[in-house]
């Protein structure tokens, strides 16, 4: 073989490689393998991003969380204070009752004798609201208004 017919064989040898690689990397094929390769770079990257997104949410509901549990608390304290306020006020009002109903019954004799009741029921005045006039009127539980608040009410 002659030099000349071996160096036609390697510059054909080399075209034909050369002539692959270049429509390896400009061909069809070539080219939906770059689309794919940008399309899972995409979809990583909006992973990614969905990831950190989804991590700033979790945190969000845990604060929201702990925010909730703060404020319950703080009403629950609240009503707990309120509760004891009205009861200290009770007992006062009670002794404040007693102190009256024995000074009453001491001093005044029996015309004071409806304080006898106590805190019943009874002895509170209860609203009562005619329906005609829409007027509000109060009366002691258990008495019956006289004639002429019936006819100012009615």
């Amino acid at each position: 073989m002659t030099p000349t017919v071996g160096y036609v064989l390697v510059m054909l040898a080399a075209a034909l490689v050369g002539g692959w690689l270049v429509g390896r990397f400009t061909g069809k094929a070539a080219a939906v393998t770059r689309d794919l390769a940008a399309q899972v770079e995409a979809l990583r990257k909006e992973s990614e991003r969905s990831a950190a997104e989804l991590a700033a949410a979790k945190a969000q509901i845990e604060r929201a969380r702990a925010e909730l549990e703060q404020y319950r608390t703080r009403v629950s304290d609240h009503f707990a204070g309120a509760s004891e306020r009205f009861r200290d006020l009770s007992l006062q009002y009670r002794s404040l009752f007693d102190h009256v109903a024995e000074g009453a019954r001491a001093l005044c004799g029996g015309e004071f004798a409806a304080l006898d009741g106590g805190l019943a029921a009874a002895a509170l005045p209860a609203q009562t609201q005619s329906p005609a006039s829409g007027a509000v009127t109060q009366q002691v539980r258990g008495e019956t208004p006289s004639a002429e608040e019936s006819a100012s009410s009615a």
